[in-house]
């Protein structure tokens, strides 16, 4: 058995018994660690004594009797010992050359300390998780070139990914929870300057209209809305996002949730106010019946409006056909 004496960097072979002085006790025999590895770990020297036997030489034949014999599983036994060899002959291999290893170690850190600084870390969400060529990207790049890119456009994402690695996060579950962290989002306010911040206050809106009529302009002032890209748009729930609320005489509070803009303009020419301008913009502009026409991703939600395809229908919704639509 051998030890390693750690304060004095030498090896204590048991096995070594060196001459001892007539009537004192008997020495254990010391090596350097470059001797050791020199005889090949096992014990041996030049103050061996071999003349008498001792305990230690006794229990040593009785290990050396016993060798082979192991029980247990064998293949484990014989991979440790297998690699302890190799280290063994690696440690040796090294504390030979170790002006070498040092130099090449040097080398190699600092190697990685030249590429570390010449290293670009990406901080860009976007560049990282938004796909090149898709729909968000295309947008993305719209805007900029629409505002141009010295304007403070700072698009803020939010990334869902799935509770299972390789699920299909396009299907109904997974649209309500981004609807939920999405509302929950889009509501947050602060309070600054002595007055309160919302979203709507902040976000970028594409353009900004103006008309002659006070009526319009309040209904535009309080329901253009936020630039928001999300799959929410091909459903009603993706009005939610938008939480303006214009206030019209005779009429409830209008939102987008229940806001049809071609309907609102037919209620507008039966009193005779002349809307063809207004047409014409909505239909350029492809806004059409806003989010009334669109399915419910929850067809039994009481707000679902009845202009909804799926209104109150039991049937699942094909996910695939109305996102692609």
């Amino acid at each position: 058995m051998e030890l390693l004496n750690r304060n004095r960097l030498v090896i204590v072979s048991p096995r070594c018994t060196p001459p001892r002085a007539s009537g004192g006790p008997a020495r254990r025999g010391f090596y350097t660690f470059r001797s050791f590895c020199k005889d090949g770990g096992g014990g041996g020297g030049e103050d061996e004594d071999h003349g008498e036997e001792t305990d230690d030489d006794r229990g040593d034949k009785e290990t050396r009797g016993d060798k082979g014999k192991a029980t247990g599983r064998k293949a484990p036994l014989w991979l440790r010992a297998k690699f302890q060899r190799l280290l063994f002959k690696l440690g040796c291999y090294i504390q030979k050359n170790c002006g070498k290893f040092l130099v090449v170690g040097l080398l190699i850190f600092g190697a990685f300390a030249v590429g570390l600084k010449a290293a670009n870390l990406e901080t860009n969400v976007e560049e990282l998780w938004v796909e090149v060529g898709g729909r968000v990207s295309r947008e993305l790049n719209y805007t900029r070139q629409k505002i141009g890119e010295e304007a403070m456009f700072n698009p803020q994402l939010m990334i869902q990914t799935p509770k299972e690695e390789g699920a299909n996060v396009l299907t109904t579950e997974a649209l309500l929870q981004h609807l939920d962290s999405a509302l929950q989002a889009s509501r947050v306010h602060v309070y600054m300057y002595n007055r309160q911040w919302k979203l709507e206050h902040l976000c970028y809106k594409s353009g900004e209209l103006i008309t002659e009529t006070g009526y319009m302009d309040q209904i535009i002032e309080y329901l253009y809305p936020c630039l928001i890209i999300t799959p929410l748009d091909c459903f009603w729930e993706g009005a939610k996002l938008q939480s303006g609320t214009a206030y019209l005489l005779g009429k409830p509070p209008l939102r987008w949730t229940n806001f049809d803009p071609l309907e609102f303009l037919e209620e507008l020419k039966k009193i005779n106010y002349q809307v063809d301008s207004w047409e014409e913009m909505l239909n350029k502009a492809e806004v059409g019946h806003g989010y009334m026409d669109r399915p419910c991703l929850n067809p039994a939600d009481p707000d679902c409006p009845a202009t909804a395809p799926n209104k109150n229908s039991t049937r699942p919704l094909d996910m695939a056909l109305v996102l692609n639509g």
